[in-house]
């Protein structure tokens, strides 16, 4: 017996999306450009969750953040940074 009136059940966040201040953004990209300055092939090795582990032990804003969640915000200022420089060069 078939149920046409089924829908599947919508995935809800439990918690709010957290949104990084731009002073918090700021000592995100000092830190991490702290890190990679002598050797920029090392950003994320030897793996991502070391790398921000680091940043995290020198910042006491990141202590109460995981390694993904920082990940995550690494990835979107790339991409966000990245396509800002696409547009300034066209």
């Amino acid at each position: 017996m078939e149920n046409d009136d089924y829908q599947p059940l919508l995935r809800r966040r439990r918690n709010s999306y957290l949104k990084w201040s731009e002073s918090k953004v700021l000592e995100f990209l000092e830190i991490v450009l702290d890190l990679v300055k002598d050797v920029p092939e090392s950003l994320e090795k030897p793996t991502a969750q070391k790398f921000y582990a680091k940043v995290m032990e020198r910042s006491y804003a990141f202590k109460d953040l995981n390694y993904v969640s920082m990940c995550g915000s690494g990835k979107g200022l790339k991409l966000r940074n990245g396509s800002d420089a696409k547009a300034k060069k066209v």
